[in-house]
């Protein structure tokens, strides 16, 4: 499979708008942000939004200094020096930037890894990655040093002219995902068996209504693939994120409404129809008893 060259940016905050508008080279399974990354706003504007993508790379991001917003899925946070944000495919996120930041970043397909080593996404690396507090780290900053290192040789490798750069590259990205796995977890108790099971189970799970919850919303019809009883999965997922896997369905449709609200101007009843509700009126019912507004009154007043 075909691998695209490897692009830079100067500001990582255009980087999610830029990927989403990549079309010459489809296939393309890497792009990645190294060394400096300096942005100043001259327009005198007191911050830059770019909305919600559904990014189709995985994300690592080492925030040095300056002021940074995040917001992964319906979390916001307002990153501080020495925070790492690990991102995977499929999460829909958002990154503005007020004045100045600077840091570094790497975008990959998961397939990009492949030649190395099978995975279905980073999570089989990363499996604590479930819920999505889990996405942003406060790092030491000896921990920061290391990662930014480990950047620096990615850079390395990418400008050298040997034939295996691109392998090099790769066993750089496994040592940069297991470092993460390191400090995700420093501090944490050992985790019991049954523990990663359910972990395991609850990442099925959320993967896979990330991808359908538009076409499936039963809960049975999840335990039927993922072959569970409705009851286990329930009490599971309950256990390990804290809310029903219902709940992880609505807050997925409750998203995607959202973006579509705010950054299309297709009608409500476009945006009903798009999302598989029975009618315009059943949306706007389920719209209000999670927002408390209308759908025409999210996208007038929010």
């Amino acid at each position: 499979m075909k691998n695209s060259a490897p692009l830079f940016f100067d500001n990582p905050v255009k980087n999610p708008k830029y990927i989403s508008k990549k079309t010459d080279d489809s296939d393309g399974q890497m792009m990645f942000l190294t060394g400096k990354s300096l942005y100043r706003d001259s327009s005198g504007k007191p911050e830059i939004h770019i909305p919600l993508n559904m990014n189709s790379y995985n994300t690592i991001f080492l925030f040095s200094h300056g002021e940074y917003s995040l917001q992964i899925g319906l979390n916001h946070y307002e990153l501080k020096p020495n925070d790492l944000v690990v991102i995977p495919e499929r999460v829909r996120n958002n990154f503005s930037s007020p004045t100045e930041n600077c840091g570094h970043c790497i975008y990959f397909r998961t397939e990009y890894l492949f030649p190395i080593f099978k995975i279905s996404n980073i999570g089989d690396i990363l499996p604590f990655m479930v819920n999505d507090a889990k996405y942003v780290l406060g790092l030491t900053s000896c921990q920061s040093k290391f990662i930014k290192v480990l950047f620096a040789e990615i850079n390395q490798a990418y400008e050298s002219s040997s034939k295996e750069k691109d392998n090099i590259i790769r066993c750089y990205i496994e040592i940069l995902l297991l470092k993460c796995k390191e400090y995700f977890q420093e501090g944490l108790p050992t985790a019991h068996p049954q523990t990663n099971r359910s972990f395991a189970l609850t990442r099925q799970f959320k993967s896979l209504v990330e991808k359908n919850f538009i076409t499936i919303r039963i809960v049975s019809e999840y335990a039927d693939i993922l072959h569970v009883s409705p009851k286990h999965l329930e009490k599971t997922v309950k256990e390990t994120l804290g809310i029903t896997p219902k709940k992880l369905i609505h807050d997925n449709v409750l998203l995607e409404a959202k973006v579509l609200l705010k950054q299309t101007e297709k009608t409500v009843s476009e945006i009903a129809c798009a999302l598989k509700f029975e009618d315009q009126s059943y949306f706007s019912r389920f719209f209000k008893r999670h927002t408390l507004l209308t759908p025409q009154d999210y996208r007038t007043i929010v």
